[in-house]
C-alpha cells in the first residue's frame, strides 16, 4: 500500500494564514496608517497680528492734521489704524511701513492700534499736543445807535486763528474770561465786524472780544466800553433840501435831521399868519392833503430821519 507525507500541506496551510500586504513603493499601507493613531498630522500655519516698532512723529498737535509714518510687521490688508477712538486716514501702506494722517484729538497720550487680517497690533503711544491761542483781535472800534451797537475789529494774521467770541457785560467793566458775561456772538474769520441788537438805549456796555483757534483755544481780550445813544423826543432840523422856493407854494422839500419820525412840527415858520408842520412820519416824500391848507400837512409812512415835503403856498423862509 502506497503512503503520502502530510507535511506540505502543513506549510501551505502556515503560508495562508500570513497576511499579504501589497503597497506602492516609499508608502505605508493604509491598514498601517490606521494602527498608528499617534502619528502628527501638519497643523495650517496661523497668521501673527501685525506689530508697530516706531511712530514719526511721536507727537502732534490736537487740531490732526499730522502726517505720521508707522513702522513695523505684518502691515498687508491692513483695515483700520485708530489713534485713540478716532481712525486715522490712511495715505500709504506697504507690508512694513504705513503713512497716515492723525485725526483731531484732546491734549495727552492715545493709543494707536493697527488692524491686518482682523488681527489687531497691541498699542503704541502717540502725544497730542494743544497748539497756542492765536493772538488778540486788535483795532476794536464800536458805532452807538440807540438800540443797538456796532463793532469792528482787525484779525491776527494767524494761520490757527479761526474766530472770534464776543461777550458782553453792562457798565465799565468787560468779562474777563470767555465764560462770563453775555454771549453775544461768535463770529467765524474771516469776518471783522459784528452788530449787537439787544441794547437798550442811553445804557453803558463793555464788550470783550477773545480770539479764539478750531480748538476753542482763547487768546487775551480785546476789549471797548460804549454808551447806546438816548432816543430823543425833541425833533432836530440840520437841513432843507432845497432851502428856497416860490412863494405860490408846491416845490418838493427834504427835511433832514433826527427824531423826524411822527413828531409835531409846529409853528417853525412865521409870516402874515401862523403855519405848521403836522404829523409826518415819511419815508421818502410826503403826501399832502391840501396844499392850500395853511394849518397843517399831512403824511404817513414809516418813522425816518429824512422827511419829504410840499412847500405851503405863501410861506416865505423856511425852518430855522
Amino acid at each position: 500500500m502506497r503512503t503520502f507525507s502530510m507535511r506540505p500541506r502543513t506549510h501551505l496551510t502556515a503560508l495562508l494564514a500570513v497576511p499579504l500586504v501589497i503597497g506602492l513603493a516609499g508608502s505605508p499601507p493604509a491598514h498601517a496608517a490606521a494602527q498608528a493613531p499617534n502619528a502628527v498630522v501638519a497643523a495650517k500655519p496661523v497668521k501673527s497680528p501685525p506689530t508697530i516698532t516706531a511712530l514719526t512723529p511721536a507727537s502732534g498737535p490736537t487740531v490732526g492734521g499730522t502726517p505720521v509714518s508707522i513702522t513695523g510687521t505684518g502691515f498687508t490688508k491692513v483695515t483700520a489704524v485708530t489713534f485713540g477712538a478716532n481712525p486715522a486716514l490712511i495715505t500709504g501702506a506697504t507690508s512694513s511701513t504705513l503713512t497716515v494722517i492723525t485725526p483731531a484729538n484732546q491734549a495727552g497720550d492715545v493709543r494707536v492700534t493697527v488692524t491686518a487680517s482682523s488681527r489687531t497690533s497691541a498699542p503704541a503711544t502717540y502725544t497730542y499736543v494743544p497748539l497756542p491761542a492765536p493772538p488778540p483781535v486788535t483795532s476794536v472800534a464800536s458805532v452807538a445807535g440807540t438800540t443797538s451797537i456796532g463793532l469792528a475789529w482787525t484779525n491776527p494774521d494767524n494761520p490757527t486763528y479761526a474766530g472770534v467770541t464776543i461777550r458782553r457785560a453792562k457798565g465799565t467793566t468787560p468779562p474777563a474770561t470767555p465764560g462770563e458775561g453775555v454771549l453775544v456772538g461768535d463770529v467765524s474769520a474771516p469776518a471783522t465786524k459784528f452788530i449787537d441788537m439787544g441794547v437798550k438805549s442811553g445804557s453803558t456796555y463793555s464788550y470783550a472780544l477773545f480770539a479764539h483757534d478750531a480748538a476753542s483755544s482763547h487768546a487775551a481780550a480785546a476789549s471797548v466800553s460804549v454808551t447806546a445813544l438816548k432816543s430823543t423826543t425833541t425833533p432836530i432840523v440840520t437841513g432843507l433840501t432845497p432851502t428856497e422856493g416860490p412863494t405860490t407854494g408846491g416845490t418838493p422839500v427834504t427835511i433832514t435831521g433826527a427824531g423826524l419820525g411822527r413828531r409835531r412840527l409846529s409853528n417853525q415858520v412865521r409870516r402874515g399868519g401862523e403855519f405848521g408842520f403836522g404829523w409826518f412820519g415819511c419815508a421818502s416824500a410826503c403826501g399832502v392833503v391840501d396844499v392850500r391848507d395853511r394849518r397843517q400837512l399831512r403824511g404817513a409812512g414809516p418813522a425816518s430821519e429824512a422827511l419829504g415835503v410840499l412847500g405851503v403856498g405863501g410861506v416865505e423862509g423856511g425852518l430855522p
